[in-house]
């Protein structure tokens, strides 16, 4: 099975350039791509971005780089356009702002693209618990409620589920800016409109489960880093 990992690192209008800050003298975005690379898991590895820093970060250590002239609705959708012209099984997408993939949850991903019984697994992410308040009420980490089966129910800014009765033993997962996806799923992405659900929550994933596309969850048992804010103090 041939993967790709394509890393999206779009700016567009904000405030600052979260991909540019640095970590022990390496910026963001160049540690996700290095750490990416040492995983050793992929046939190629090319980041996608809209903004020129950025994009000369990365031809400075040497990395694969494309930059677009504008910023996407959603990265899923230049995600899908550079994978028209990639050959591969499985387009791997990490968002830019994950400063140190490790290897063990991204092989445990794949994984669940060659079981016997997954051939209609179209999408897989990466979820993992979250233990402190303020993390769970934080607009930025995304939550996922899963099904038994560890599919994902709903994505949603809001903590969800609601602790009706707060001494029930309930979990709250965030998920990851970790994807991976048949090619296939990713041209029918590109072909549907925003859904409303999406466009509320501005929530990619909710595209696909509006959808009907089933998005497999796995649970990783340690936090994965994402950095959202520019000026964020970092540790990794």
């Amino acid at each position: 099975m041939s993967v790709v990992a394509l890393i999206t690192a779009f700016v567009g209008k904000s405030a600052g350039n979260v991909y540019l800050q640095e970590i022990e003298g390496r910026t963001i975005i160049n540690r996700c791509y290095e750490t990416t690379v040492a995983t050793g898991l992929f046939s190629d590895v090319l980041v996608l971005t809209d903004n020129e820093d950025v994009e000369k970060k990365i031809l400075a250590a040497e990395g694969k780089v494309k930059r677009y002239s504008r910023t996407p609705d959603s990265s899923v959708e230049y995600v899908a356009e550079a994978g028209l012209d990639i050959e591969a099984d499985i387009i791997l997408h990490i968002q830019g702002n994950i400063p140190n993939l490790k290897e063990a949850p991204i092989e445990k991903l794949l994984k669940t693209f060659e079981d016997a019984t997954s051939r209609n697994i179209q999408v897989a992410s990466i979820v993992y618990k979250m233990q402190h308040a303020e993390e769970i009420a934080d607009p930025n980490r995304i939550k996922a409620t899963l099904n038994m089966r560890l599919f994902a129910m709903y994505f949603s800014r809001y903590p969800v589920p609601f602790l009706y009765h707060k001494d029930l033993p309930i979990s709250h997962y965030a998920h990851t800016g970790i994807y991976a996806y048949r090619k296939a799923v990713l041209f029918n992405f590109m072909n549907w409109p925003v859904a409303p659900l999406e466009r509320t929550e501005q929530i990619e994933s909710l595209r696909f489960l509006e959808n009907g596309i089933d998005v497999k969850m796995l649970i990783s048992h340690q936090p994965i880093t994402q950095i959202y804010s520019a000026t964020a103090a970092i540790t990794v």
